[in-house]
């Protein structure tokens, strides 16, 4: 999805709220960051490389960000490596 509405798809915008508290991409390790649609009141994280996002939408209310990140911060054990955060990656 991009910030611009384009034919029909209602706008969305990376959310103003700190990201800091999100692991990078789990594909690409690139920033993650909040995507939200007002026009369907629904919010999400998605890379802002690679554009992978969580397959839950949840609904544009209080701490449900908390929720979010949770999903999105979950990674599955591999090789005692520790995930890296967005901001580390070069």
């Amino acid at each position: 999805m991009t910030t611009e509405q384009t034919q029909g798809q209602p706008e969305t915008r990376p959310s103003e709220v700190r990201s800091d508290a999100l692991l990078g991409c789990p594909f690409c390790g690139g920033d993650a960051r909040y995507g939200e649609n007002t026009d369907e009141g629904l919010e999400w994280i998605e890379c802002s490389k690679c554009n992978a996002c969580t397959t839950a939408m949840a609904p544009l209310m209080q701490g449900v960000k908390e929720l979010l990140a949770e999903a999105w911060n979950r990674r599955q054990p591999n090789s005692g490596q520790q995930p890296r955060r967005g901001s580390d990656v070069g």
